[in-house]
């Protein structure tokens, strides 16, 4: 069989299989390879899965631990609200007789203030009288002198024992 010129110029060129280069894509990869892969990414992408599921199993239950404690919460909150409304009308009841004493005690206080006055008068009116009484009693002491010297007929000695206490007796007089 003879191949004329051109047949003979005219090469068939069959395609070859391209060998994968180094870090390629996994289509230029062998079978084994692309499979250990996939099972490594399914692998990951199914720990991330149960990681974030853990996860959202524990946001859950804390979800529900807090709503269990809200709950108890609300139900402690009927009682101590109730108790708070009863301390406020007793704060009330009580700032009222505050109110209601205070006004009883600065009545109190001006009658004491009052009283406290008058008795300082009446010891001021006391250390007069005391006073009074004191030269008075000079006054008499003197007086009773004169008199017994007037008795025994000793006029010059009545006169200087009056002499003495006529300050005495002014005193006594005066007030």
């Amino acid at each position: 069989m003879a191949l004329s010129d051109r047949e003979m110029n005219t090469q068939v060129v069959e395609p070859r299989p391209v060998a994968p280069k180094p870090g390629g894509t996994l289509r230029g990869r062998s079978r084994p390879f692309r499979l250990v892969a996939g099972i490594v990414l399914f692998a990951l992408f199914a720990g991330a899965l149960g990681y974030l599921v853990h996860d959202e199993m524990q946001a859950n239950d804390q979800v529900t631990r807090a709503r269990a404690s809200l709950s108890v919460v609300h139900a402690q909150m009927g009682p101590a609200s109730q108790q708070l409304a009863l301390a406020r009308r007793e704060f009330s009841l009580v700032s009222t007789q505050v109110g209601s004493e205070s006004t009883a005690l600065g009545q109190e206080v001006s009658q004491l203030k009052a009283a406290q006055s008058a008795l300082h008068a009446a010891q001021s009116h006391v250390s007069q009288q005391t006073a009074q009484i004191g030269s008075l009693h000079t006054c008499l002491r003197g007086v009773e002198q004169a008199l017994n010297a007037l008795s025994v007929k000793r006029q010059g000695r009545a006169i200087v024992a009056l002499s003495f206490v006529s300050t005495s007796c002014q005193a006594a007089t005066s007030g």
